[in-house]
């Protein structure tokens, strides 16, 4: 309950750029926009800049196959997935 009450509160302050602390979004979320704008920057011969802050567990409570296929969906190279 206390979660649900500081998400509403500050739901209009987070950055729409940022996916951690929003209610509805997830790593997943965060890897398709990832990718697409990757891949328009690449059509553009741009380069994508990108900062990764591993948070320690982040994955830890996930179950393995899921999160195998749900990268294999977005069709992530398969040494990402290694």
């Amino acid at each position: 309950m206390v979660q649900r009450r500081l998400a509403s509160q500050i739901a209009g302050t987070i950055s729409k750029q940022r996916f951690g602390g929003r209610n509805g979004f997830s790593t997943a979320h965060a890897l398709v926009k990832l990718i697409s704008h990757s891949r328009i920057n690449q059509i553009r011969d741009h380069v994508t800049p990108v900062l990764v802050i591993f948070i320690k567990g982040t994955f830890h409570n996930m179950y393995k196959g899921i999160l195998l296929q749900t990268m294999s969906d977005m069709d992530l190279p398969e040494a990402f997935r290694r």
